[in-house]
């Protein structure tokens, strides 16, 4: 078990950064790139607690397809609310969902890295 979790925080923080540092040409923080890699770095830790919400519902509900419904949910929510309070903003190179006006790229990052750590962590076992 503590080897998993290992593995997990490992994964998680090294595909979060990985993908948070590649979206941030679309955040207004790209002006500054030492402040945003801050900012992404930042991102990441929350990214990896995240996940760990997500470990302990997969450890119930062993679904990769549920993990990325959960993951997408839990990345719109976070999003509204991180934009309505100003957290972060888009640049107008993001591509946006159109209803619900926030980035896909933030939500493709929770759709698509929980499941695939999981998937890698299963492989391993």
């Amino acid at each position: 078990m503590k080897r998993t979790l290992s593995w997990l925080l490992l994964l998680s923080f090294v595909f979060h950064l990985t993908w948070e540092l590649a979206q941030s040409p679309l955040y207004e923080c790209s002006i500054d790139m030492t402040r945003c890699f801050w900012i992404c770095l930042h991102a990441t830790i929350g990214d990896v607690g995240i996940m760990l919400v997500l470990y302990a519902i997969h450890q119930k509900v062993p679904s990769l397809w549920k993990m990325a419904l959960i993951g997408t949910v839990l990345a719109v929510v976070i999003e509204k609310i991180s934009i309505e309070l100003e957290r972060w903003a888009y640049l107008p190179s993001m591509p946006l969902i159109p209803g619900i006006e926030v980035g896909i790229t933030p939500i493709l990052q929770m759709a698509l890295i929980p499941p695939l750590i999981f998937y890698i962590l299963k492989k391993h076992r």
